[in-house]
């Protein structure tokens, strides 16, 4: 179906959402893991919830962080496009 991410595109857009701006140099993506995903396709649409966490990395501690995803795919001229991702708290 042509919908799984590489891990470092994951890691790239979990430092993108969470790590605040003016932090960035100084603040790494130590780890990014999606333990668990789960899909549900229908004609030319696809949903797909995701368990994710992942580890920031400062200068003086580890931050650790865990949530869920639901992504929404819709088939547009032959291609998967993803028009959207709420992500929440996980709570």
């Amino acid at each position: 179906m042509g919908l799984n991410r590489s891990a470092r595109s994951s890691q790239k857009e979990i430092s993108d959402r969470f790590v605040p701006r003016a932090d960035k140099d100084r603040c790494i993506v130590a780890q990014a893991r999606v333990p668990k995903t789960e899909s549900q396709v229908y004609v030319n649409s696809a949903v797909v919830y995701s368990n994710y966490s992942y580890e920031l990395e400062t200068r003086s501690q580890r931050i650790n962080q865990a949530s869920c995803v639901t992504e929404v795919f819709v088939l547009r001229k032959g291609q998967w496009v993803n028009p959207g991702s709420p992500m929440d708290s996980g709570k």
